[in-house]
């Protein structure tokens, strides 16, 4: 049996992370937006780590039953050199608010 490599279980460990402290199942679909986000400066930057991490404050949105679309802010650590999520930093550590609900298609 082969073994995984670090990037396998970078996706795995941030994965977990997202989902326990934000509640959020990450879609390949929501990952690539969070990685748009860093790379597009569209996320906020927060702090860096080292030469490859850095920490941003991103945009979860999930849209839900009836067109109602959540919307939360997480903070979040990105490999610059793998292109990936790290890891999730919990919420209530960094004074990130509370899901945010809006009809689609409408500011809330």
């Amino acid at each position: 049996m082969r073994a995984r490599g670090k990037s396998h279980a970078l996706e795995v460990h941030s994965r977990r992370r997202v989902l326990e402290r934000y509640g959020v199942t990450l879609t390949r679909a929501l990952v690539e937006d969070i990685i748009r986000q860093i790379r597009d400066g569209r996320g906020r930057f927060v702090e860096k780590q080292s030469v490859r991490l850095s920490v941003w404050d991103v945009l979860l949105v999930q849209k839900g039953e009836d067109d109602v679309v959540n919307e939360r802010i997480a903070r979040v650590v990105y490999d610059k050199t793998r292109g990936q999520l790290v890891t999730a930093i919990p919420p209530e550590t960094c004074g990130l608010g509370d899901w945010k609900e809006r009809e689609h298609g409408t500011e809330g």
